[in-house]
């Protein structure tokens, strides 16, 4: 048996470099379990709402569609637009409910409505303010996606407005909130929630591909990592939002790419970790709409036990 006080547990994230791809950022350190019947749960929904106002709202968008399940993520919304039943120490009210994240395609003017996109659904483990900023950190759960037409499957027109009439009528939303507490919407036949998760994913990154905020964006998913063991040994995600890898094991890592319009030319980008304690850059090119990326890594000891952390993966 080998000694186990030899190995070195690494906690990882996962990032790109190139801003038009996702991001799979590591997750906070924190885990708070909800005390909300399942009663309650089952007929209310937090909303969390992030928008094309900035690049990096879209990205936060492309990034949380990325994620590995059980991984952390952060929203932050000024309170102005935090509903008042949510404001100041009622924030922690939301902590354990079940969340949809959700893109919402504004108009700077507000000439007209906007549009809402479900992208992801999520657990909120954490809340908390700093000055008037209220801060979410939440974990990552399933895709949910927008049922597609029966004529074209690349066109989400009728679905998006349907989904967006129905929150406004139901459930806090832009532009007069960007986070809220509403009637759920996941028992409509709205949305889709039962098939399986890559076709949810697609679902969801061809709705979003149908804006100008997504149109050149790349879409990508975590799909596994595996510890080359001969044993297909799935590393997921633990109560605080990391995958931990051990010291002298050689990994498969896996990326799913998706992408609704076609890809005209070759484009390169890189997968990349600290180069410290896992295998250093990895250049990829992305040349199909459909494609998986695998990179073999392998994990080195670091000096002495303490728990090490990788700025990029």
């Amino acid at each position: 048996m080998q000694d186990s006080s030899c190995r070195t547990v690494h906690s990882i994230a996962i990032a790109t470099t190139f801003c038009r791809f996702p991001k799979l950022l590591e997750g906070t350190h924190f885990f708070v379990s909800g005390s909300v019947s399942p009663e309650a749960e089952a007929l209310r929904l937090v909303y969390l709402y992030s928008s094309n106002a900035s690049p990096q709202y879209a990205q936060d968008i492309l990034n949380v569609l990325a994620a590995p399940p059980g991984g952390r993520y952060t929203f932050r919304y000024a309170k102005e637009y935090v509903p008042e039943e949510l404001q100041d120490a009622r924030w922690r009210r939301i902590k354990g409910w079940r969340a949809l994240v959700c893109f919402s395609l504004q108009q700077e003017a507000k000439y007209q409505a906007p549009a809402l996109i479900p992208v992801r659904l999520t657990t909120v483990r954490e809340t908390r303010i700093v000055g008037t900023q209220h801060i979410v950190e939440f974990s990552i759960g399933d895709y949910i996606g927008l049922p597609p037409s029966a004529d074209d499957r690349r066109v989400y027109t009728d679905q998006v407005k349907e989904f967006t009439a129905w929150l406004l009528e139901n459930a806090p939303a832009p532009y007069e909130v960007s986070v809220g507490l509403g009637t759920s919407v996941l028992e409509e036949p709205l949305v889709d929630t039962t098939s399986i998760p890559p076709l949810l994913f697609e679902q969801a990154a061809t709705a979003l591909a149908g804006t100008e905020s997504f149109r050149e964006a790349r879409f990508v998913r975590f799909d596994r990592i595996t510890a080359r063991t001969g044993h297909d040994d799935h590393q997921t995600a633990g109560d605080d939002g990391r995958i931990r890898l051990w010291a002298g094991t050689t990994y498969e890592f896996r990326l799913i790419h998706y992408q609704p319009k076609p890809v005209l030319t070759p484009e390169p980008f890189l997968i990349g970790t600290d180069g410290t304690n896992i295998a250093p850059l990895v250049d990829r090119v992305l040349t199909l709409r459909h494609d998986m990326t695998r990179c073999v890594w392998s994990c080195t000891p670091s000096l002495g036990r303490t728990t090490r952390r990788a700025s990029q993966l």
